[in-house]
């Protein structure tokens, strides 16, 4: 059907289309017509063949490139997918061997671990078998020099005393050398055999309701000549009043405080010495002992509860000892269900505070 373009009776040259303003060229090939019955005086429709046809062709132009361009975003398409599965596929591929790889790793690795477990397992019990054979040798051996060395402790001491008669002077301090020789070396076989009780899991706590106020009085008694040679004052500033007994073997916790005190007296001439019975926020029993001494050195804290290890001994600080009061304190306050911290400063002190569970307080165990 031709095309109508409505024509204004006020002029054929301001003619318009719905597509915009005809040009000269586009007039000429208009074809006028007498106006339609129906139509308004004013305006006629006329057909515009020239028009049509160059609109139309325009249209097939149009749609062959846009026909064209959907061909080639087809074609592209295939090629794409066509490449996505290939690539996909070789994706897959690799994927499939890499794992068969790791399973074959991950198998190849639990192997060697298993073995080497097998191997640790191994090693462990040996090791324990030699420290089971190794305390019961020390057991042995201190028992069997127990027995001459009370002989040698016990004769000395009636020499020096001259309870046999008069002696030379410089034999009395020979005597005196002996005995005080004597006794060092039986504290240091009383050590190692309650080292190797504990390690052999041979002690049993024989628990009971002790009083640890009463307890640390006893021991200070016991030090107090010690403390006085060193010219150490015992404190015990900031003592609580009314502290609930402590459920623990008092054999044991006498071992503890005397280690304590004696470590601490030891290494601070001429200073103070405090030692505390607390209750923890927690409703736990503490013991502290606190000194002013030579403190210990930063990088010696982790190991001074370590077998035979001494620590602050220098060419200016010799004392006598084995390393073993602190091991042994640890060991028993872990037997407890405690522990013990250490907190020191060179120059200024050391404070080792014993902390036990508040299971162990009197009003927690009942009377």
């Amino acid at each position: 059907m031709p095309a109508l373009i409505e024509v204004s009776a006020e002029g054929w040259r301001e003619t318009f289309t719905r597509d915009g303003r005809l040009s000269d060229a586009e007039l000429k090939n208009i074809v006028f017509r007498l106006p339609v019955n129906g139509t308004r005086w004013d305006v006629a429709y006329l057909t515009n063949d020239g028009l049509f046809a160059e609109r139309g062709g325009a249209i097939w132009r149009n749609a062959a490139f846009i026909i064209i361009l959907l061909s080639f975003i087809s074609g592209v398409s295939i090629w794409w997918n066509v490449l996505t599965n290939r690539n996909r596929k070789r994706a897959g591929d690799a994927l499939l061997d890499a794992h068969r790889n790791l399973e074959t790793l991950v198998k190849e690795r639990t192997e060697e671990l298993h073995r080497a477990n097998d191997a640790l397992e191994i090693e462990k019990e040996k090791a324990e078998f030699a420290n089971m054979a190794k305390s019961e040798i020390l057991a042995n051996m201190s028992h069997e020099l127990r027995t001459p060395l009370n002989s040698i402790i016990g004769f000395s001491e009636v020499m020096s005393r001259e309870e046999i008669g008069k002696m030379p002077d410089h034999y009395r301090e020979y005597a005196d050398l002996i005995h005080q020789s004597g006794s060092h070396l039986h504290g240091i076989i009383g050590d190692i055999l309650d080292l190797t009780k504990i390690e052999a899991v041979k002690v049993e706590l024989k628990e009971e309701p002790v009083d640890v106020n009463k307890l640390i009085e006893e021991i200070l008694t016991m030090l107090s000549d010690v403390a006085a040679k060193n010219n150490v004052t015992i404190s015990r500033k900031g003592q609580q009043a009314d502290l609930p007994e402590l459920c623990c073997d008092q054999m044991r916790i006498k071992q503890v405080v005397l280690n304590l005190l004696g470590n601490s007296i030891k290494f601070s001439e001429s200073g103070i010495v405090t030692v505390l019975g607390l209750m923890s926020d927690e409703g736990g029993f503490q013991i502290r002992v606190s000194d002013t001494g030579i403190g210990i050195p930063p990088d010696e804290l982790d190991h001074i509860t370590d077998s035979f290890y001494q620590a602050g001994v220098t060419p200016e600080h010799t004392k006598s000892g084995t390393g073993l009061g602190l091991t042994i304190t640890k060991k028993i306050v872990k037997m407890h269900g405690g522990r013990m911290d250490i907190a020191s400063t060179v120059g200024e002190g050391t404070t080792v505070t014993v902390h036990f569970p508040p299971a162990r307080t009197r009003h927690s165990f009942g009377t």
